[in-house]
């Protein structure tokens, strides 16, 4: 990531949707000053913003560490594909804006039609 200097950086834009706490986020740091404020406030928002969004967030999370041409898949995806598709184990995953690890699975390929009826 390409490091600017601060009297260099002219516009800011922080994102996201409405009582999501962008003020208190650019107060805490802005205004403040407080970097330990600063970073106890980033989780709070985190949290806030992935509140609701749960499976898009931990996809997203899971898509950004597979491998090129792979697909991995959080719980609630690979319990939903097990009948129909062969998923294949990863472990449990730390992910970013997580605070406990998440069980992954790799997504194989479509099960034959006879596997899906047995696969349940």
């Amino acid at each position: 990531m390409k490091t600017y200097e601060p009297t260099n950086i002219r516009n800011v834009l922080l994102a996201g949707h409405g009582g999501a706490g962008k003020t208190s986020l650019i107060e805490a740091r802005l205004i403040a000053g407080e970097a330990k404020l600063f970073e106890k406030l980033q989780k709070i928002v985190l949290a806030k913003c992935v509140e609701g969004h749960e499976e898009e967030y931990v996809a997203a999370r899971l898509q950004a560490r597979a491998e090129p041409g792979s697909i991995l898949v959080g719980p609630e995806t690979a319990r939903r594909l097990a009948r129909r598709f062969a998923l294949e184990p990863q472990g449990d995953l730390d992910l970013k804006g997580k605070a406990g690890l998440v069980a992954a699975w790799k997504l194989i390929g479509p099960r034959a039609e006879s596997e899906q009826t047995a696969a349940t």
